[in-house]
């Protein structure tokens, strides 16, 4: 509470030349707080990370999550080296723009909307792939996909005969 006649700020609240620069984004995992902008390296989550719509622009080396890791809506550019995800990795609207080598993804992949344009050498996907609303064109021979592989339009995509994925679908 502000005071004994004011709950909450006003949302018309405006305040001239205010800007808030340097701020600390605090995100509490597994119990500890953690400035958003500077993860510790080797960072091991026991859970789910959801990082979705927050300023974070980076991802420590070696981000370990045993659950999903959601990254929607960040400016994340690129992801770190030795990273590993347990469940689903979500990337929907970020500015990604390249993937790890050997990167594995446990459950489903979504890169939809994403400025993408190439798959790296050695993905796993244990679930889906969403590559909808991507620029990307062609997929590498050693791909693994588990599950459904979502498009815009197949015809668009090549890939060769020793492919191993199921199935490659039209998105709606």
């Amino acid at each position: 509470m502000l005071d004994k006649d004011h709950e909450s700020v006003p949302k018309e609240l405006k305040i001239p030349n205010f800007k808030v620069e340097n701020a600390v984004h605090l995100v509490t995992i597994d119990g500890k707080k953690y400035d958003l902008n500077n993860l510790p390296e080797n960072l091991k989550v026991s859970g789910n990370l959801n990082l979705r719509n927050t300023p974070i622009t980076s991802l420590p080396a070696g981000l370990q999550v045993d659950g999903y890791l959601s990254l929607e809506g960040t400016k994340i550019t690129e992801l770190p080296a030795g990273l590993q995800v347990d469940g689903y990795l979500y990337l929907y609207g970020t500015a990604i723009t390249s993937l790890p080598a050997g990167l594995t993804v446990g459950g489903g992949l979504s890169l939809r909307g994403t400025p993408i344009t190439s798959l790296p050498a050695g993905l796993q996907v244990d679930g889906y792939l969403d590559l909808r609303d991507t620029p990307i064109t062609s997929l590498p021979d050693d791909l693994n996909v588990e599950d459904k592989i979502y498009v815009d339009d197949p015809a668009k995509i090549q890939c060769s005969d020793k492919l191993r994925i199921k199935v490659i679908v039209p998105g709606r």
